[in-house]
């Protein structure tokens, strides 16, 4: 039996009741949603969202929500794998033609997601509980885009949880600052946030009063970047709430995303935006697993590449946990 029967079998039909009232109140109908008419008549991937991304997810066996999340992406990578195509997380025509797309009417149930649910205010409690014991701006503005992140990402809600909000509350000066700022009046601190890259005052007194020198002198040629005067650098230091840096790691988001570099920037300056880019990059480099086994400080480090904020993660992060518990 093929792929388009099974689905059609697994769900249940529906139909629209004629003039006839019912005698009671009854929900409303569940629209059917048809798949693509034509096999790569869209390409989604991390980001989208709509019928087709409803249609693809319940095709994987995956709850129908039309939003291309985490959870939708790791199933079509298995899927890809099991069917030896380029496993990329991305549904574009190869896929769509193994799935059988062929302009047929195999309905898909698509449920509209609500604005807020239960467990979501839940959370959202608790993280502003969370923001507020370490002093952050706006505690329950903040908390209520995480939680909604969080909640649509499916991320633990542990003591991973807690890492992770100490990682972001170090990282912009509890949620002060969306993108990196190197404007440093004194050359005494540009050494002490990168002492290898200036064993002297002398070497770090051109870099004070100069954002953009030194963003091209510190990320110039590394992490995908062009080298030093290119602007590459200044252009992609920190952005968002993990300030994700460098032109590889914001390039995997915007592409992620479905966007361009240049559209992404200006949305890591907002804070949906920040926040779903702290998630992802936390996801996405297997965080989770290393803070499992080596602990907060072993997610600092690989967050940092070195010891730059630990101390003070390794402070939020008790105070922040005891709250999140309640």
């Amino acid at each position: 039996m093929s792929l388009l029967s099974r689905i059609a079998l697994a769900l249940p039909a529906i139909f629209y009741t004629p003039t006839i009232a019912p005698a009671a109140p009854q929900p409303d109908p569940v629209p059917i949603v048809a798949p693509p008419s034509e096999a790569g008549i869209r390409t989604v991937r991390m980001g989208s969202s709509g019928t087709d991304v409803a249609w693809l997810q319940t095709a994987l066996g995956e709850k129908p929500d039309g939003i291309f999340g985490f959870r939708t992406r790791d199933a079509l990578l298995e899927w890809q794998v099991e069917q030896k195509l380029v496993a990329d997380g991305i549904a574009g025509p190869a896929t769509w033609r193994a799935l059988g797309i062929k302009g047929t009417s195999a309905p898909a149930v698509f449920e509209r997601p609500i604005a807020a649910s239960t467990s979501e205010l839940l959370l959202q409690t608790s993280i502003a509980r969370a923001l507020r014991a370490v002093g952050t701006v706006d505690p329950a503005g903040w908390a209520a885009v995480i939680a909604k992140e969080i909640q649509g990402e499916g991320m633990p809600r542990d003591g991973e949880l807690a890492a992770w909000l100490a990682n972001v509350v170090n990282e912009t000066g509890g949620l002060s600052v969306l993108v990196e700022n190197l404007f440093y009046t004194k050359p005494e601190r540009i050494r002490e946030n990168w002492p290898k890259r200036f064993p002297t005052l002398a070497d770090a007194e051109p870099f004070a009063r100069n954002a953009y020198g030194l963003a091209e002198k510190v990320y110039g040629g590394r992490m995908g970047n062009r080298p030093a005067g290119s602007g590459d650098g200044y252009a992609n230091r920190g952005h968002g709430l993990f300030q994700t840096t460098g032109y590889d790691n914001l390039s995997a988001l915007a592409k992620a995303r479905g966007i361009t570099l240049d559209e992404l920037r200006p949305q890591l300056t907002e804070r949906q935006g920040a926040a779903h880019s702290a998630v992802f990059y936390w996801r996405s480099n297997n965080f989770g697993a290393v803070y499992r086994s080596g602990g907060v400080e072993a997610a600092r480090r690989l967050a940092n590449g070195g010891t730059i904020g630990l101390e003070h993660v390794l402070e939020l992060y008790p105070t922040i946990k005891a709250a999140l518990a309640g």
